[in-house]
């Protein structure tokens, strides 16, 4: 995949061309706007084509980091992005602690685990 190219869908692939034997994690796009708007949906978009592509590769994890920062009446609060775009300290821990998560998970794993995990 070229620095120009902007076709999520070519991600996953990019990914398997290079990546070997390695682990890898990829988090989706995380949503924007105070209120629901047009980029919000191309971003959720987006995390939909990972949801569906990523999967499909060996050693490929999607790490979900979309929970939490979209309330129930579609907004965002300054306390999670300070601009609806930009983590604040808060925001950063929200998705930190299941990058925690998945990085323990993962380094806990039997050669045996990894297989299942990854199928």
């Amino acid at each position: 995949m070229s620095q120009g190219d902007s076709n999520p869908a070519a991600i996953p692939h990019a990914a398997e061309d290079i990546q070997g034997d390695d682990r890898w994690m990829s988090q989706g796009l995380l949503p924007r706007g105070e209120k629901p708007n047009p980029l919000r949906q191309k971003n959720a978009k987006v995390n939909q084509l990972l949801k569906v592509s990523l999967p499909k590769l060996a050693n490929v994890q999607l790490l979900d980091t979309d929970g939490g920062f979209v309330h129930s009446d579609g907004a965002i609060s300054c306390h999670d992005m300070f601009d609806f775009l930009h983590l604040t300290g808060g925001g950063y821990a929200k998705i930190c602690k299941p990058l925690h998560e998945l990085i323990m998970q993962l380094l806990e794993e039997t050669p045996e685990e990894k297989q299942t995990t990854i199928a």
